[in-house]
């Protein structure tokens, strides 16, 4: 090869590498300044926005401090409390830059302790009628304690369980499911002959249309045991009679043998038209056989409750619960 053409091509190499050099380290340092700078920006932006869901909740903790735990409680002084719970909500509302909504669940039924006689009761077996009904049935049974709504969701939807079923914070033992009740009292540290006579005293007491009313048929009823139930176990009544649906009371009612049922759903619902229904209100309601029992299963006023506060970055829960001198915050605060 010609050493001047050799020479030439060396020399064309080595300027087009020198001019290319500065472009490409140019180019590298642009993009090392573009990812930079939206680094630093994406970082103000986090900080920004930990900063903003931090002040809100604080903002928020206060509220719920000196507001909701403060006022919601007293609106349960007299019958008409969740009518002072709407009014108290919509002060809020209008207040802060919040929203509020009050949720119980107080009208539903225990899903875990719900009799199997209103299960199996013709109003269920209707409502329930588009599913593999027995198969719900035997997978509810063959179940100790449901930890949550959607283990049953494989036979039954679960926007239709719970239309009708919670997970109760306490079971009544005055309406409950005796098999599963005495399985309860048994893990709960219970020898079985003395769940056999719990079991046998409770029935009998519901066949004479009476029930466990107060804290002292209470403890006679669990004798020495009162300390292994009396956070899991209630003589108070779980159902509220102003929130549950007419199917929940015709389910009820038939279990319970109540007659006239129709007569008797028509005229609750009639009379909640224009007010909450109160204890004295039982009355007349029901027969005078039946007033008695019927106050140890449906309750006036809920066992427990959430208020539902939502910012725009921060969401809480706080649960109210029924301790017996009133409703107190023990369900605690839980964010989102």
């Amino acid at each position: 090869m010609n050493p001047g053409y050799q020479l030439e091509v060396e020399k064309i190499k080595e300027d087009g590498f020198l001019s290319i050099s500065p472009f490409v380290i140019s180019l590298s340092i642009i993009l090392l300044s573009s990812s930079l700078l939206m680094l630093i920006s994406y970082n103000q932006k986090t900080i920004y926005g930990v900063s903003r869901k931090w002040n809100e909740r604080k903002i928020m903790e206060r509220i719920i401090d000196f507001e909701i735990k403060e006022h919601i409680p007293d609106s349960f002084n007299d019958s008409s409390c969740v009518c002072n719970i709407d009014e108290i909500l919509k002060q809020l509302n209008e207040k802060y830059d919040f929203t509020f909504d009050y949720i119980s669940d107080s009208g539903k039924l225990d899903i875990n302790f719900i009799p199997e006689g209103v299960l199996t009761g013709n109003e269920f077996c209707n409502l329930f009628s588009d599913i593999d009904y027995d198969r719900f049935i035997s997978l509810w049974k063959s179940i100790p304690l449901v930890s949550s709504i959607d283990v049953l969701s494989d036979v039954c939807p679960a926007e239709k369980l719970n239309d009708f079923f919670y997970l109760g914070n306490k079971v009544n033992c005055n309406f409950t499911d005796y098999e599963k009740f005495s399985n309860a009292l048994v893990e709960l540290g219970i020898p079985e002959n003395k769940c056999s006579s719990i079991i046998a005293e409770l029935f009998r007491m519901k066949k004479s249309k009476k029930g466990i009313k107060n804290e002292y048929e209470f403890r006679i009823l669990f004798g020495i045991y009162y300390e292994n139930v009396k956070d899991f176990i209630t003589y108070k009544p779980t159902i509220n009679i102003n929130l549950a649906d007419e199917k929940i009371l015709k389910a009820v009612f038939e279990y319970l043998g109540i007659s006239r049922v129709s007569e008797t759903i028509k005229k609750i619902m009639l009379m909640r038209m224009n007010k909450e229904l109160s204890d004295i209100d039982f009355e007349l309601i029901f027969d005078n056989k039946n007033i008695e029992f019927m106050k140890c299963v449906f309750a006036v006023k809920p066992q427990s409750f959430r208020i539902k506060m939502n910012g725009r970055c921060n969401h809480a829960e706080i649960v109210f619960v029924d301790e017996g001198d009133g409703y107190i915050c023990s369900g605690g605060v839980y964010w989102k």
